[in-house]
């Protein structure tokens, strides 16, 4: 039957398929309550560790923390106030054909299985729980990352008008810039055609030069090679005055030699005027000596 007094505050679900949220496409709502499990403790084994009664009881039916998980988003919200609710009795069936008789399961195994029944039940409670735990986490997670986005779009909404008034002045710019760039483009094109001018002046004072040069380099070939002749006059010239000036060497190497040994002559002299003074007088020795 269709719910109409449940609306999920977050993604407004009524539980109809028409509201559900792609892509999963699933709608409803389910009732979470948290229960209390007794165990009874049975003693305490060699390594300390208590040892728990393998059967457990739910104590508080009813269930506390009470909440609505809206199965479009997956999200929880508190029970309205003043909403009543109740169990809704299991569909009626036709009654089946009486079973063939058979003997009926011992007490012992019939509870077994029926603790069997419930823990493996609790087991699967727990983990759907440990999920939808999970999935809420990482749901508000993305919400609070996108409330944040949303929180900064009224800045980037300042942001994108700046930008676009600064836009407008740089497409204002722009369009100067062409019109300036259009005036550069004729005057690049006059000064280009100067330059042509120039060009073909220049190449034609070139071509004369050369020309003129090329004469300077017929004329140049006669200095080359009077110039040539002059060099090997010079290169004789410079042989003949290396050798006197090896002879002048050779005249002064013996002039000072000469004069090292009339130096040494006079000492002696000297020795000998000395030496004769000393013995009586003496004759003079010749000036020419």
């Amino acid at each position: 039957m269709p719910i109409s007094k449940l609306t999920c505050p977050h993604c407004s679900h009524d539980g109809t398929a028409e509201t559900s949220r792609p892509p999963l496409g699933s709608h409803g709502f389910n009732y979470l309550a948290e229960g209390t499990i007794c165990r009874e403790v049975q003693g305490v084994d060699d390594a300390g560790k208590l040892v728990l009664s393998g059967d457990a009881r739910c104590e508080a039916p009813q269930g506390s923390g009470a909440r609505i998980e809206c199965r479009s988003c997956w999200r929880t919200f508190a029970v309205p106030e003043g909403l009543a609710w109740d169990l809704a009795p299991r569909p009626d069936s036709k009654e089946p054909a009486p079973p063939a008789p058979q003997a009926a399961p011992a007490p012992a195994a019939a509870a077994g299985q029926e603790e069997v029944v419930q823990d493996i039940s609790r087991n699967l409670l727990a983990l759907l729980r440990t999920m939808r735990q999970e999935l809420e986490s990482a749901t508000a997670a993305r919400l609070a990352g996108l409330e944040t986005g949303l929180a900064a779009l009224p800045g980037v909404a300042q942001q994108i008008a700046a930008l676009q008034s600064d836009l407008a002045g740089l497409r204002a710019e722009s369009a100067g810039q062409d019109r300036r760039l259009s005036a550069l483009s004729e005057q690049y094109a006059e000064v280009r055609q100067q330059l042509s001018q120039q060009e073909a002046a220049a190449q034609a004072r070139a071509d004369s030069l050369a020309a003129a040069l090329e004469s300077q380099r017929e004329a140049g070939g006669h200095l080359t090679a009077r110039l040539a002749e002059i060099q090997g006059g010079q290169d004789a010239a410079r042989l003949r005055l290396d050798a006197q000036a090896e002879v002048i060497r050779a005249l002064h190497a013996a002039a000072q030699e000469q004069m090292t040994r009339r130096e040494e002559l006079k000492e002696a002299v000297q020795r000998l005027e000395q030496i004769a003074a000393g013995l009586g007088q003496m004759k003079p020795l010749p000036e020419g000596l």
